[in-house]
Order: structure tokens, then sequence, then C-alpha cells
């Protein structure tokens, strides 16, 4: 549990740590190389601890010393994702692809994570099947075998992030050029295909409609050091921190473009932001003033990652706001929790009407999910009283130590 004492300003400087997002499938991929891979920046949150475990289960080897961790899989041997493990976050899906590079075979239990509304796996499947991989399902596990795996022409329905990742590494080990249409192009995809080429993989087209990988059917064997992009979504959450309860931020370690369409949000809005080579400057100095529309989008729109925080920052904001979620159908839950603090907030289907107020108030609220816990945690940095905030494990999904990090910049509060 967190208790936060709202009122106090945020100063000074706070370093942006490997993307959740980005170390993952990275963390992942590495079951397709058998040498030694070091990852930089690496932040210490639960999902990284989860997947360590899973690679450890299949006998691999983890260390993860500071923000370095060191991935062998000289060992690894094929076993399956158990639902435990599976349950722990949905990012046990990206291990689909390695393991059929490596094993030709998976199992893998149904991933888990935040429940943020449906987030099927058929897209993934549906490009698996494309590529004459055998599939087959039940309540569950999904079961896969790619001893007869053949490049592809592939479309995807939806351009899902995560199918686009996995495809883009299942591709890889079949020998030939595989084709994937209408991708989605976030930074981390980019990241990944990066990360594969240094390892000799050959990926063309990531951060762009259509990727083309040249698969050579065979696990890599390069030893590297690799530094994954920084958090775009972590750094966000401190720009609406610092824009919500007024001082000054240099965020660092970030790329501006990668979160561009937060920051267009608060900049000539309530804070003036510089931007350097090295650190974004943001100065708070008013109240924020409502935004007419904000709609969730895939990269290069506004991410859905965001909208948690965003209705955080416009419940304080002078007048009334619309937020249109068009990704997940209940990424909506912790308007209640808002609500018990004093905020004005209207749910209506994919609509969220907020009305601004001009103070919120402490209250004790629950976190559901992962982006949901970091709204809330932001309502109480300017709440009147003392918020409590339980549910804190699934803050600790997503953010390295939010209260020590929060804490350093000047906010009080501490975990119980």
């Amino acid at each position: 549990m967190l208790k936060i004492t709202g009122g106090n300003k945020l100063y000074g400087d706070v370093d942006i740590p490997g993307a959740k997002n980005s170390v993952l499938p990275i963390m992942s991929a590495c079951l397709m190389n058998d040498a030694e891979v070091l990852l930089r920046g690496v932040p210490h949150i639960s999902d990284c601890d989860a997947m360590s475990k899973i690679l450890g289960i299949m006998g691999c080897r983890v260390v993860h010393s500071g923000s370095d961790m060191l991935i062998s899989t000289r060992n690894a041997t094929l076993s399956s994702i158990s639902p435990l493990l599976a349950g722990e976050m949905r990012s046990s899906v990206f291990m689909l692809g390695p393991m059929l590079m490596r094993f030709k075979q998976a199992k893998l239990a149904r991933p888990g994570g935040c429940d943020i509304g449906r987030r099927p796996i058929d897209i993934h499947l549906a490009g698996l099947r494309d590529m004459n991989v055998v599939v087959r399902e039940d309540e569950e596990y999904v079961y896969c075998d790619a001893s007869n795996i053949k490049p592809a022409e592939i479309y995807l329905q939806f351009p899902s992030v995560g199918a686009t990742e996995n495809l883009m590494m299942v591709a890889c080990s079949a020998v030939g050029r595989s084709v994937i249409r209408n991708c989605a192009k976030e930074p981390e995809i980019v990241d990944l295909a990066k990360f594969l080429n240094s390892l000799g993989a050959s990926i063309k087209g990531a951060g762009g409609h259509t990727i083309v990988v040249e698969g050579k059917g065979k696990t890599f064997n390069r030893s590297i050091i690799y530094t994954p992009i920084a958090d775009r979504i972590v750094a966000g959450t401190y720009a609406l921190a610092c824009a919500m309860t007024g001082g000054e931020l240099n965020v660092k370690g970030v790329k501006s473009e990668f979160f561009s369409s937060v920051l267009s949000k608060i900049s000539k809005n309530s804070c003036y932001i510089k931007y350097y080579n090295d650190r974004i400057n943001i100065i708070s100095h008013a109240r924020p003033h409502a935004l007419d529309y904000v709609v969730t989008a895939p990269y290069p729109g506004f991410p859905t990652d965001m909208q948690s925080q965003m209705i955080a920052y416009l419940a304080i904001a002078d007048g009334d706001s619309v937020m249109v979620e068009n990704m997940f159908e209940t990424r909506y839950r912790q308007v209640p929790q808002l609500v018990l603090m004093g905020a004005d907030i209207k749910v209506d289907g994919a609509r969220a009407y907020v009305r601004g107020v001009d103070k919120l108030h402490g209250a004790k609220v629950v976190a559901t999910d992962l982006r949901g816990g970091a709204s809330l945690v932001l309502a109480g940095l300017v709440a009147e009283g003392d918020t409590y905030l339980d549910g804190t494990h699934f803050l600790d999904r997503g953010y390295d130590r939010i209260d020590q990090v929060l804490s350093s910049l000047g906010a009080q509060i501490f975990r119980l």
C-alpha cells in the first residue's frame, strides 16, 4: 500500500529506464540466440521478474544486477509455460515465436496480465497458420508445431503490436522471405528489429506498414551488449505528474518524438517545455486547461497506455473534456476510484466526459490495473489530505520503484 500526501510540487531530474514493452520481447528473443546477451538499463519491475522465471524454468541463466541483465540460453530446453506463469503477465505470449525458432514446438498457457478488456491472440495464431505452423487450442493451452514452417505473406487484420513482434520473430525461423503487412509502428517494434538484426537477423521496414524478414532457419550465435529504448509511457506519466503538481522536471534518456502526442497536450496548456539532446525540461506554471477531445489510437496517435493518467490530469483541468478510448473496452476501471476522490467523470461506452474540479481530496482507493494505478498516484499527488492506494502490485509491473522516484522529486509518498 502507498500513502500519498498531496500538495507538493515536483522538482529535479528523473532518469527513464528501459521500456517494459521493449525489454520483455527482447528478453524472450534471447532464446533465439545461443550466445550471451547483456542488456543495459533494464527496469526493476515484476514483469521482468516473471519473464526471468519463465526463462529460468527453460534452463536459461538470467542475472539482473543493478540496471544490467545478463542472459545466457546455452542450456535452454523445451518446456511448456504454465498457467501460473502465463497468468502473471500478458507478455508471456512473446515466448511463442522464440520457442518455435529454437525447438520448433511450443506449449503456452493463455497469457494473463491486467484486466483491461479482450486482448485475444487470434491475430498471432492466424499469422502462424499462414506460415504453415500447426496450431491447436484448448481452454488452457495453445499448442504449436513449426516442423514444416514456410515463409509467407501475412496481412494483419489489426495493427497489433504483439502480433507484429511475434510474427517478426517467427519469420526468422522460416527459410526465405516473409512479408508482414498492416504492421503496428510503435518504437518498441523498431527496437526489437534492431536487436534481432544485431544478432544476425535480416529485418527491414520496422516502424512502417510493411516488414520484410529474410529468414535463415537457424538460431543465432552472437554475444552482444544492447540498450533497449527508454520507456515513453513512464516518461509520459512523470511529465503529467509535473504538469499536475507544478514545479520543474528534467526528463532524461527518452526521445521526445516517442511521446510527442502526450507532450503536445500539455505544451502551451499548463507547461512550458524545452527540448535538448539528452533531456526534456518541463516547467509547470498554471492549472491545466480542458482539452476538447483526446482520442487513443495506434502509434503515433495518443497511446492507450496514457489514457488513465490523462483522465487524472483532466480531472483537475479548468473546463470540460472528452476522452475517447478506441483500444480496450474496459479501460475506465479507474474512474470510480477517481470519483471517490472528488472527480466529476461520466462514462458512456467508449467515452468519458470529464468536468474539471478545483480540488480532489484524499481517499482510500484500489488500483485494478497498471495504468489505472498510475492515474490514482497522480491524483493523490494533487489531492488535499492523505490518499491510501492498495493494489500496488499492479504498479510494480511497469514502474521501477515509483514511490522512491517521486519521493526524490519532493512528493510525500511512502510504501506502507
